[in-house]
């Protein structure tokens, strides 16, 4: 198929994570790593930009993720659906405000939506062909100036959305959860929230100036709220390091109830340290990568179960030192390079 912003596909995505009860221990034994064989790979074409944590495993195998293109000088940023044999949909996402990334949000039955920022929706359907604008209103019952962090909006308490927002004075760090209720005709913000400095280990020179840690990801069940948290400040990790990397059930006043996985005072520590991580396609598991490879893991990305608290290393793919894992789904993986996607799966592995 070809490349580019224009039409074809889609599946649909939703799990439920694991109950705060069968979550066990913040430093989980590894388990032995299976095999990770590799099915295809896809060239997204030379001048593009991969939206990393936008990438989504649909439960058909392929890929539903935002791609940035420049084509005949312009940028243009599409939101793409692949699988093993190429780009099979695109649709264009008009531009967002300064700062703003765009996110994905799944409706339901197939239809998509992709925040542009916290004030513009578009609906595209199951063939990403666009199908109506909605206009969300920004006036938040406190004044919050971010826009969208961008990734994916994951599933909320009562049919909400959570979104992450970012820092109104530093735009690449997403430090507020936002609920969003959004349908294909009509949506509105219902709240924000900033996660409590005092919960975490936030150190270094942005530990006091800033309003919370950043949020990598967050996810809601009705009985069960995780968040994960990302360190003080994302703008200076490849300089530094980051100070500190949370996995933590919230109670209801989004504060911690129960550590889930933690690393921190990294910045006591020889060379630089900093983790990121996503949950799973799935939902039952969050894969954790390191940022650089120091420590015991060397750089490998592992996955934390949410059912019993084990880590699962991913073992890496022959021949593609390039690539970094993006996400994973029963026994399919998809890893992420500057400009192309790898297909891989678990030579025998359950689902997650």
């Amino acid at each position: 198929m070809g490349r580019g912003c224009g039409t074809e596909g889609v599946a649909g995505h939703g799990s439920a994570i694991a109950s705060k009860h069968e979550f066990r221990s913040v430093h989980a034994a590894t388990l032995v790593p299976v095999k990770l064989i590799e099915t295809a790979r896809v060239a997204l074409g030379e001048r593009v930009y991969l939206r990393e944590k936008s990438v989504l495993l649909e439960d058909d195998g392929s890929v539903l993720m935002i791609v940035e293109r420049q084509e005949h000088g312009e940028w243009r940023t599409c939101i793409e659906r692949i699988t093993e044999a190429g780009v099979q949909a695109s649709g264009i996402i008009p531009p967002g405000a300064f700062g703003a990334t765009p996110t994905i949000v799944l409706l339901g039955g197939g239809v998509i939506a992709v925040l542009s920022d916290t004030a513009t929706v578009t609906v595209f359907d199951r063939e990403l062909r666009p199908q109506r604008t909605v206009a969300l209103d920004a006036e938040w019952p406190e004044p919050w100036s971010g826009t969208t962090a961008g990734g994916i909006a994951r599933p909320g308490r009562d049919g909400a959305f959570l979104v992450r927002l970012t820092d109104p004075v530093s735009f690449q760090n997403s430090r507020a959860i936002a609920s969003l209720r959004l349908t294909e005709t009509e949506g509105s913000w219902q709240s924000w929230r900033l996660l409590a400095r005092s919960d975490f280990a936030m150190s270094g020179p942005r530990a006091k100036s800033a309003a919370g840690p950043i949020v990598g990801d967050v996810w809601e069940s009705d009985s069960t709220r995780i968040v994960i948290a990302e360190g003080s400040d994302s703008g200076s990790v490849n300089r530094y390091g980051s100070d500190f990397f949370t996995v933590a059930e919230l109670d209801s006043d989004f504060r911690i109830a129960y550590r889930v996985f933690e690393e921190s005072g990294w910045l006591r520590l020889t060379g630089k340290h900093g983790m990121t991580g996503r949950f799973t396609a799935g939902g039952a598991s969050i894969l954790l990568r390191q940022v650089f490879a120091t420590g015991s893991w060397k750089g490998r990305a592992h996955l934390l179960d949410l059912s019993d608290g084990s880590l699962a290393e991913l073992p890496p793919v022959r021949g593609a030192a390039a690539f970094i894992p993006a996400d994973v789904r029963g026994s399919r993986v998809v890893l992420l390079s500057e400009d192309s996607l790898l297909f891989a799966r678990f030579d025998d592995e359950p689902a997650r």
